[in-house]
Protein backbone atom coordinates (compact mmCIF):
# COMPACT_ATOMS: atom_id res chain seq x y z
CA UNK A 1 0.00 0.00 0.00
CA UNK A 2 1.11 3.57 -0.60
CA UNK A 3 1.07 5.75 2.48
CA UNK A 4 -1.49 8.55 2.31
CA UNK A 5 -1.73 11.63 4.44
CA UNK A 6 -4.63 11.25 6.79
CA UNK A 7 -6.52 13.36 9.29
CA UNK A 8 -7.21 10.27 11.38
CA UNK A 9 -5.58 10.18 14.80
CA UNK A 10 -5.57 6.39 14.79
CA UNK A 11 -2.40 4.55 13.81
CA UNK A 12 -3.07 1.97 11.05
CA UNK A 13 -2.11 -1.59 11.97
CA UNK A 14 0.91 -3.37 10.54
CA UNK A 15 2.99 -0.36 9.57
CA UNK A 16 6.52 -0.83 8.29
CA UNK A 17 9.30 1.11 10.03
CA UNK A 18 9.25 3.77 7.30
CA UNK A 19 5.47 4.13 7.48
CA UNK A 20 5.62 4.30 11.25
CA UNK A 21 7.96 7.28 10.96
CA UNK A 22 5.44 9.00 8.69
CA UNK A 23 2.70 8.29 11.23
CA UNK A 24 4.74 9.64 14.12
CA UNK A 25 5.74 12.70 12.13
CA UNK A 26 2.14 13.56 11.27
CA UNK A 27 0.30 12.67 14.44
CA UNK A 28 2.69 13.05 17.35
CA UNK A 29 1.59 16.60 18.11
CA UNK A 30 -2.00 16.29 16.90
CA UNK A 31 -4.99 16.63 19.19
CA UNK A 32 -7.63 13.96 19.61
CA UNK A 33 -8.38 10.91 21.70
CA UNK A 34 -5.51 8.79 20.40
CA UNK A 35 -4.02 6.67 23.19
CA UNK A 36 -0.45 7.82 22.56
CA UNK A 37 -1.44 11.49 22.46
CA UNK A 38 -3.14 11.04 25.84
CA UNK A 39 -0.07 9.35 27.28
CA UNK A 40 2.11 12.14 25.93
CA UNK A 41 -0.02 14.82 27.62
CA UNK A 42 -0.04 12.96 30.94
CA UNK A 43 3.72 12.38 30.82
CA UNK A 44 4.39 16.04 30.00
CA UNK A 45 2.19 17.17 32.88
CA UNK A 46 3.97 14.86 35.31
CA UNK A 47 7.43 16.11 34.30
CA UNK A 48 6.46 19.78 34.28
CA UNK A 49 5.11 19.40 37.83
CA UNK A 50 8.50 18.17 39.05
CA UNK A 51 10.92 20.58 40.81
CA UNK A 52 13.05 22.60 38.37
CA UNK A 53 16.27 20.98 39.58
CA UNK A 54 14.95 17.59 38.40
CA UNK A 55 14.21 18.87 34.88
CA UNK A 56 16.22 20.09 31.90
CA UNK A 57 14.75 22.84 29.66
CA UNK A 58 16.56 21.33 26.66
CA UNK A 59 14.33 18.26 27.02
CA UNK A 60 10.94 19.94 27.40
CA UNK A 61 9.55 19.87 23.86
CA UNK A 62 6.69 17.49 23.09
CA UNK A 63 8.98 15.55 20.77
CA UNK A 64 11.43 15.09 23.67
CA UNK A 65 8.76 13.74 25.99
CA UNK A 66 7.63 11.40 23.22
CA UNK A 67 11.18 10.11 22.74
CA UNK A 68 11.32 8.73 26.27
CA UNK A 69 7.85 7.21 26.02
CA UNK A 70 8.60 5.68 22.65
CA UNK A 71 11.96 4.32 23.84
CA UNK A 72 10.19 2.57 26.73
CA UNK A 73 7.23 1.23 24.73
CA UNK A 74 4.98 4.02 26.06
CA UNK A 75 5.22 2.75 29.64
CA UNK A 76 5.12 5.90 31.73
CA UNK A 77 7.03 4.69 34.81
CA UNK A 78 9.93 3.35 32.74
CA UNK A 79 9.97 6.48 30.57
CA UNK A 80 10.02 8.67 33.69
CA UNK A 81 13.00 6.74 35.10
CA UNK A 82 14.79 7.20 31.78
CA UNK A 83 14.08 10.94 31.78
CA UNK A 84 15.28 11.36 35.39
CA UNK A 85 18.46 9.34 34.71
CA UNK A 86 19.12 11.42 31.58
CA UNK A 87 18.76 14.72 33.44
CA UNK A 88 21.08 13.44 36.18
CA UNK A 89 23.66 12.32 33.62
CA UNK A 90 23.47 15.63 31.72
CA UNK A 91 24.24 17.56 34.91
CA UNK A 92 27.06 15.24 35.94
CA UNK A 93 28.60 15.18 32.45
CA UNK A 94 28.13 18.94 32.03
CA UNK A 95 26.36 18.97 28.66
CA UNK A 96 25.46 22.69 28.89
CA UNK A 97 29.05 23.64 29.58
CA UNK A 98 30.38 21.36 26.84
CA UNK A 99 28.06 22.94 24.28
CA UNK A 100 29.02 26.46 25.32
CA UNK A 101 32.77 26.12 25.82
CA UNK A 102 34.11 22.85 24.39
CA UNK A 103 37.09 23.43 22.10
CA UNK A 104 38.45 20.69 19.84
CA UNK A 105 41.49 22.10 18.00
CA UNK A 106 42.60 18.60 17.04
CA UNK A 107 39.36 18.04 15.09
CA UNK A 108 40.95 18.16 11.63
CA UNK A 109 43.58 15.56 12.57
CA UNK A 110 40.96 13.40 14.29
CA UNK A 111 38.63 13.45 11.27
CA UNK A 112 41.46 12.38 8.97
CA UNK A 113 41.88 9.26 11.10
CA UNK A 114 38.22 8.71 11.95
CA UNK A 115 35.90 10.71 9.61
CA UNK A 116 32.53 11.50 11.24
CA UNK A 117 30.45 14.53 10.35
CA UNK A 118 26.99 15.92 9.51
CA UNK A 119 26.33 16.85 5.91
CA UNK A 120 23.22 18.34 4.25
CA UNK A 121 19.82 16.58 4.63
CA UNK A 122 17.90 13.58 3.32
CA UNK A 123 14.56 13.72 1.47
CA UNK A 124 12.67 14.09 4.75
CA UNK A 125 14.80 17.11 5.60
CA UNK A 126 16.67 15.19 8.31
CA UNK A 127 20.38 15.98 8.81
CA UNK A 128 22.68 13.29 7.42
CA UNK A 129 25.35 11.87 9.70
CA UNK A 130 28.28 10.12 7.97
CA UNK A 131 30.65 7.91 9.96
CA UNK A 132 33.51 6.17 8.16
CA UNK A 133 34.21 3.67 10.90
CA UNK A 134 36.05 1.43 8.41
CA UNK A 135 38.97 3.87 8.64
CA UNK A 136 39.18 3.93 12.43
CA UNK A 137 42.55 3.34 14.01
CA UNK A 138 42.21 3.96 17.73
CA UNK A 139 45.92 3.57 18.43
CA UNK A 140 46.68 6.29 15.89
CA UNK A 141 43.76 8.34 17.17
CA UNK A 142 45.26 8.33 20.65
CA UNK A 143 48.39 10.03 19.33
CA UNK A 144 46.38 13.19 18.57
CA UNK A 145 43.65 13.09 21.26
CA UNK A 146 42.27 11.01 24.14
CA UNK A 147 39.26 8.73 24.53
CA UNK A 148 37.84 11.18 27.08
CA UNK A 149 38.04 14.08 24.60
CA UNK A 150 36.55 11.93 21.82
CA UNK A 151 33.57 11.19 24.06
CA UNK A 152 33.24 14.89 24.90
CA UNK A 153 33.35 15.71 21.18
CA UNK A 154 30.69 13.06 20.58
CA UNK A 155 28.42 14.68 23.19
CA UNK A 156 29.15 18.16 21.81
CA UNK A 157 27.99 16.99 18.37
CA UNK A 158 24.79 15.61 19.94
CA UNK A 159 24.10 18.94 21.65
CA UNK A 160 24.75 20.86 18.45
CA UNK A 161 22.32 18.55 16.64
CA UNK A 162 19.42 19.06 19.04
CA UNK A 163 20.03 22.75 19.80
CA UNK A 164 21.02 24.06 16.36
CA UNK A 165 20.59 21.61 13.49
CA UNK A 166 17.07 20.39 14.19
CA UNK A 167 15.59 23.91 14.60
CA UNK A 168 17.33 25.22 11.46
CA UNK A 169 16.40 22.17 9.38
CA UNK A 170 12.80 22.47 10.63
CA UNK A 171 12.66 26.13 9.68
CA UNK A 172 14.12 25.38 6.26
CA UNK A 173 11.66 22.65 5.22
CA UNK A 174 8.63 24.00 7.07
CA UNK A 175 7.86 20.98 9.25
CA UNK A 176 9.35 19.58 12.47
CA UNK A 177 12.64 17.74 12.13
CA UNK A 178 13.60 15.68 15.17
CA UNK A 179 15.52 12.68 13.81
CA UNK A 180 18.61 12.12 11.67
CA UNK A 181 19.66 9.84 8.83
CA UNK A 182 22.93 7.95 9.41
CA UNK A 183 25.35 6.40 6.94
CA UNK A 184 28.01 4.12 8.42
CA UNK A 185 30.72 3.32 5.86
CA UNK A 186 32.68 0.13 6.64
CA UNK A 187 35.01 0.25 3.65
CA UNK A 188 38.47 -0.85 4.78
CA UNK A 189 37.26 -2.44 8.01
CA UNK A 190 39.31 -5.34 9.33
CA UNK A 191 38.86 -7.46 12.43
CA UNK A 192 42.27 -6.24 13.65
CA UNK A 193 40.82 -2.74 14.04
CA UNK A 194 38.13 -4.05 16.36
CA UNK A 195 40.50 -4.51 19.30
CA UNK A 196 39.79 -4.13 23.02
CA UNK A 197 40.33 -0.34 23.00
CA UNK A 198 38.08 0.15 19.99
CA UNK A 199 35.34 -2.06 21.45
CA UNK A 200 35.47 -0.15 24.75
CA UNK A 201 35.25 3.23 22.99
CA UNK A 202 32.36 2.18 20.73
CA UNK A 203 30.52 0.62 23.65
CA UNK A 204 30.78 3.84 25.66
CA UNK A 205 29.37 6.04 22.93
CA UNK A 206 26.66 3.48 22.08
CA UNK A 207 25.54 3.55 25.71
CA UNK A 208 25.38 7.35 25.66
CA UNK A 209 23.40 7.33 22.42
CA UNK A 210 20.81 4.80 23.59
CA UNK A 211 20.34 5.82 27.21
CA UNK A 212 20.59 9.61 27.00
CA UNK A 213 19.67 10.51 23.40
CA UNK A 214 16.80 8.10 22.64
CA UNK A 215 14.83 7.94 19.40
CA UNK A 216 16.94 10.37 17.41
CA UNK A 217 17.75 7.82 14.73
CA UNK A 218 15.31 7.87 11.85
CA UNK A 219 17.16 5.43 9.60
CA UNK A 220 20.66 3.98 9.32
CA UNK A 221 22.42 2.57 6.27
CA UNK A 222 25.51 0.47 6.97
CA UNK A 223 27.35 0.25 3.65
CA UNK A 224 30.38 -1.57 2.22
CA UNK A 225 30.04 -4.27 4.87
CA UNK A 226 32.85 -6.86 4.42
CA UNK A 227 32.42 -10.56 5.19
CA UNK A 228 34.14 -10.21 8.54
CA UNK A 229 31.46 -7.72 9.61
CA UNK A 230 29.10 -10.57 10.46
CA UNK A 231 31.38 -11.47 13.41
CA UNK A 232 31.67 -7.86 14.55
CA UNK A 233 27.94 -7.27 14.10
CA UNK A 234 27.14 -10.26 16.29
CA UNK A 235 28.84 -8.36 19.13
CA UNK A 236 27.67 -4.82 18.34
CA UNK A 237 23.99 -5.70 17.98
CA UNK A 238 23.98 -7.01 21.55
CA UNK A 239 24.43 -3.40 22.64
CA UNK A 240 21.39 -2.22 20.63
CA UNK A 241 17.72 -2.48 21.48
CA UNK A 242 15.21 -4.05 19.08
CA UNK A 243 13.71 -0.73 18.01
CA UNK A 244 17.13 0.57 16.97
CA UNK A 245 17.99 -2.64 15.14
CA UNK A 246 14.77 -2.37 13.13
CA UNK A 247 15.94 0.97 11.70
CA UNK A 248 19.28 -0.38 10.45
CA UNK A 249 19.85 -1.76 6.95
CA UNK A 250 23.15 -3.49 6.14
CA UNK A 251 24.53 -3.57 2.57
CA UNK A 252 27.72 -4.55 0.80
CA UNK A 253 28.86 -2.45 -2.15
CA UNK A 254 25.46 -2.60 -3.92
CA UNK A 255 23.78 0.07 -1.81
CA UNK A 256 23.59 3.05 -4.18
CA UNK A 257 20.08 2.66 -5.62
CA UNK A 258 18.56 2.02 -2.20
CA UNK A 259 20.48 4.88 -0.59
CA UNK A 260 19.39 7.28 -3.33
CA UNK A 261 15.76 6.51 -2.46
CA UNK A 262 16.44 8.39 0.77
CA UNK A 263 19.16 10.89 -0.16
CA UNK A 264 19.79 12.92 -3.30
CA UNK A 265 23.32 12.18 -4.63
CA UNK A 266 23.88 15.94 -4.83
CA UNK A 267 23.92 15.90 -1.04
CA UNK A 268 26.49 13.12 -0.67
CA UNK A 269 30.30 12.93 -0.99
CA UNK A 270 31.86 11.31 -4.06
CA UNK A 271 33.37 8.35 -2.23
CA UNK A 272 29.91 6.97 -1.43
CA UNK A 273 28.42 7.77 -4.82
CA UNK A 274 27.53 11.42 -4.44
CA UNK A 275 28.58 14.61 -6.23
CA UNK A 276 30.37 16.53 -3.46
CA UNK A 277 34.14 16.55 -3.10
CA UNK A 278 34.80 14.14 -0.22
CA UNK A 279 37.34 16.21 1.71
CA UNK A 280 35.44 19.46 1.25
CA UNK A 281 32.25 17.72 2.40
CA UNK A 282 33.93 16.61 5.63
CA UNK A 283 35.13 20.08 6.61
CA UNK A 284 32.52 22.24 4.89
CA UNK A 285 29.89 24.48 6.47
CA UNK A 286 27.72 24.15 3.37
CA UNK A 287 24.69 22.80 5.20
CA UNK A 288 21.05 23.69 5.68
CA UNK A 289 21.88 24.91 9.20
CA UNK A 290 24.53 27.24 7.72
CA UNK A 291 22.22 28.88 5.20
CA UNK A 292 24.52 31.51 3.71
CA UNK A 293 27.37 29.06 3.24
CA UNK A 294 24.91 26.62 1.71
CA UNK A 295 23.88 29.14 -0.96
CA UNK A 296 27.50 29.58 -2.00
CA UNK A 297 28.33 25.85 -2.00
CA UNK A 298 25.32 24.36 -3.81
CA UNK A 299 26.47 22.48 -6.92
CA UNK A 300 25.59 24.13 -10.22
CA UNK A 301 22.46 22.72 -11.81
CA UNK A 302 22.67 20.76 -15.05
CA UNK A 303 20.60 22.85 -17.46
CA UNK A 304 19.41 19.67 -19.21
CA UNK A 305 17.69 18.51 -16.01
CA UNK A 306 14.83 20.13 -14.10
CA UNK A 307 16.04 22.23 -11.20
CA UNK A 308 15.65 20.62 -7.81
CA UNK A 309 14.43 22.88 -5.04
CA UNK A 310 14.10 22.09 -1.37
CA UNK A 311 10.70 22.86 0.10
CA UNK A 312 8.09 21.58 2.48
CA UNK A 313 6.94 19.26 -0.31
CA UNK A 314 10.23 17.32 -0.39
CA UNK A 315 8.91 15.12 2.41
CA UNK A 316 5.83 14.08 0.48
CA UNK A 317 7.62 13.91 -2.88
CA UNK A 318 9.69 11.11 -1.37
CA UNK A 319 6.66 8.93 -0.54
CA UNK A 320 6.65 6.83 -3.70
CA UNK A 321 10.42 6.39 -3.61
CA UNK A 322 10.12 5.11 -0.04
CA UNK A 323 7.34 2.73 -1.05
CA UNK A 324 9.41 1.45 -3.99
CA UNK A 325 12.30 0.83 -1.62
CA UNK A 326 10.02 -1.09 0.76
CA UNK A 327 8.61 -3.15 -2.14
CA UNK A 328 12.10 -4.09 -3.32
CA UNK A 329 12.86 -5.39 0.15
CA UNK A 330 9.70 -7.44 0.19
CA UNK A 331 7.97 -5.39 2.88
Amino acid sequence: MKWKRSTSAKQPAGLSETEEYVYWFEHLLSSGDDDQVGKLKAFKQKIMSMPEEMRDPILEKDTDFARFLKARQWEEDKALDMYINTVRWRKEFGTDQIFKTFSFPEKKEVLKIFPQYYLRTDKFGRPIYINEVGKINVDQLLTVTTVERMIQFHVYEWEKLIREMYPKCSSHVGHPIFQSFSIIDLKGLSYKQFNKTTRSFLKQITKIDQEYYPEHLGQMFIINAPKIFSMIWSVVKLWLDKRTLAKIKVYGSDYHDKLFNFVDPRDLPEHIGGMLDSEEAMFSNSNIWDTEAMKEALPKQDSSKPERTRSGTDYYDAEQEFQDCEDENGK
